[in-house]
């Protein structure tokens, strides 16, 4: 499931970079035709940005995975104590836990 999801985030993420990518080039190209040097600076740097999230965008949900699993705080495993109470009253029963097979013969 998480796989799955996955997958989606990073053809979701790859829809987005292609489509910010072909604005970029329709901006590029506007600005070249209008000879506006300015804009063509402003849309250079959008191409270059969605030409940089779509060659990232396969590996985004496991960039993203990483990030959260960093952020987690990290907790130490300890072994289970029993409760002394619990440990005290199974001790008053013996064979409590013990399983018996009865074996017809």
């Amino acid at each position: 499931m998480v796989q799955q999801g996955g997958q989606v985030l990073n053809k979701q993420a790859q829809n987005n970079a292609l489509w910010a990518k072909k604005n970029a080039q329709e901006q590029f190209k506007k600005a070249y035709e209008e000879g506006n040097a300015d804009e063509m600076t402003k849309a250079q740097e959008l191409l270059s940005r969605a030409t940089l999230a779509e060659q990232q965008s396969p590996n985004i949900a496991a960039t993203l995975q990483q990030q959260v699993a960093q952020s987690l705080p990290q907790q130490e495993m300890q072994a289970a104590q029993p409760d002394p109470d619990m440990q005290a009253w199974s001790q008053k029963i013996p064979g409590l836990w013990e399983v018996k097979l009865y074996i017809k013969k």
